[in-house]
């Protein structure tokens, strides 16, 4: 794979992240609007129950099929993961069957219950298409797809909301909506991907390969999800909602680093045998970096402006959460580009590790901030979790594929976007004046992305230039030869 589909690839894959980005965002002004905070709370602690289950029934299959898709033959794989799905689809209605019994007289409506478990079966079902789109190099596919997935879900869900009174349906209904209309634009152009045989060397192969990575995937979620759990034990359903509304500002950042991660993966597979791997792979961790910090600083030093605009005064409470909370995505989005340097090794089992490492220490954090300070607590638990997971996972890459890479860059680079989630939230409580907190933020934010561009240095930007322009004439030969 050469540079110039990497780039364009990872271009595509940015927009489809950020048309995900985008409609999650055009649904919380209606959501914000129509659901008080306790509401959707309620909404967040059956989203985040469900999101286990695609965990964990799901098992990430499509993990395996990123690992050995360019390995075996391709439409075997495809065959072997849709019937591995059917079976796994079953198991996850049955439990989702005692998850309702289990609800079934608490103020959390079965209905929403049924819905949500239901769309989930849709949403691995989406995510296992989309891989095959991307793994075969069809980015513009797996762009009609999103497309028209968040098309359907930014118009069913106002629609439910504003329209038919749907409530904390909506929400659910929306999503169930979306991965339908996503699903079936699908099946004729997969129609030709599939065989008529399974392999099943290969399913258990997969398994194998897939089993260690099961505690960490439910170690990730809890890292996010599990506060929710903490929140409305000891604090109330409201400050679930408050929580919740800077995890979805969150998904802002989490977009960026997942359609890095998309065109990164089969790139870092591609070179890993390569002299050059160690450096191009360390570069590219620092650059990811700087990306993602800078997406960050920005959110942050604005998130009561993007509070109050997106989900109504209601909300306001969210704001000072939604810095913090951008320094644990940065980190997260960091464990997605080392997994690469786990995923190569096949020590997968470090992924659970470093996880169970990050929920441990969110776990306590939780027990013990949240008594005290509500939601604030809980995402800063979060957020050192995660900073606890990435350094666990970096420690684990690096002993099995190690990368050439500046950590100090990095940790300054994450230092800076710290920095920022306070201090737009000190000009917010020292400025009455609305004109010039906005004013003073905006100076914060382009000296934040200064400091970024001093860290990073002159000399790692000229060196990055050299070894980039290395790849691609290295490629261009290639790509002479085989035409000759």
């Amino acid at each position: 794979m050469n540079l110039r589909r990497l780039t364009n690839e990872t271009i595509i894959y940015g927009i489809g992240r950020g048309i995900e980005g985008i409609a999650a965002f055009v649904v919380l002004p209606f959501i914000g609007r129509y659901l008080v905070p306790s509401v959707f709370g309620y909404a967040d602690v059956i989203s985040a129950t469900t999101g286990l289950l695609y965990l964990t029934v799901g098992l990430n299959l499509h993990q395996a099929l990123t690992r050995y898709y360019y390995d075996l033959d391709s439409g075997t794989l495809v065959t072997t993961h849709s019937a591995t799905f059917l079976g796994s689809g079953a198991i996850h209605l049955g439990i989702g069957a005692g998850i309702v019994l289990l609800f079934r007289g608490t103020v959390m409506e079965p209905a929403a219950w049924i819905i949500a478990i239901t769309s989930v079966i849709g949403q691995f079902t989406s995510e296992y298409i989309t891989t095959i789109f991307r793994m075969r190099h069809e980015p513009l596919r797996y762009l009609s797809v999103v497309f028209v997935t968040q098309s359907a879900l930014c118009i069913a869900t106002p629609l439910l909301l504003v329209v038919f009174d749907a409530g904390i349906n909506a929400i659910f209904i929306g999503k169930t909506v979306a991965f339908c209309a996503g699903i079936l634009i699908s099946i004729g152009w997969l129609i030709s991907v599939y065989r008529k045989r399974i392999d099943f060397e290969y399913l258990k192969r997969s398994i194998r390969f897939v089993l260690p990575m099961v505690p960490g995937n439910i170690a990730s979620w809890a890292l996010i999800y599990a506060p929710r759990y903490f929140l409305i034990a000891a604090a109330s359903a409201a400050q679930v909602g408050y929580y919740g509304v800077a995890v979805r500002f969150s998904y802002m950042l989490m977009m960026v680093g997942m359609a890095g991660a998309m065109a990164w993966t089969p790139f870092a597979m591609g070179i890993k045998d390569e002299p050059h791997a160690s450096k191009t792979l360390g570069r590219g961790l620092l650059y990811i970096t700087f990306v993602n910090v800078a997406v960050g600083i920005i959110v942050a030093a604005f998130s009561y402006e993007g509070a109050y605009l997106l989900m109504g005064p209601d909300y306001i409470e969210a704001a000072p959460l939604i810095g913090p909370m951008m320094v644990a995505t940065v980190f997260s989005n960091l464990m997605l580009i080392v997994f690469i340097q786990i995923a190569i090794s096949e020590k997968t089992i470090w992924q659970s590790a470093g996880y169970a490492v990050g929920v441990i220490v969110m776990s306590v954090l939780n027990i013990t901030l949240i008594p005290k300070y509500g939601a604030f607590g809980a995402v800063i638990a979060t957020a050192v979790g995660h900073g606890a997971a990435a350094t666990a996972h970096f420690t684990a890459g690096q002993r099995y594929f190690p990368v050439q890479t500046d950590v100090g860059k990095i940790l300054g680079m994450i230092g800076v976007l710290s920095v920022i989630a306070f201090a737009g939230q000190w000009i917010e409580v020292h400025t009455d004046v609305r004109s010039i907190a906005v004013a003073w933020k905006a100076l914060l934010t382009l000296g934040a992305l200064g400091g970024l561009i001093l860290i990073l240095g002159k000399t790692e930007l000229a060196a990055s230039r050299t070894v980039l322009r290395g790849i691609v004439s290295r490629q261009e030969h290639r790509d002479v030869d085989s035409v000759h």
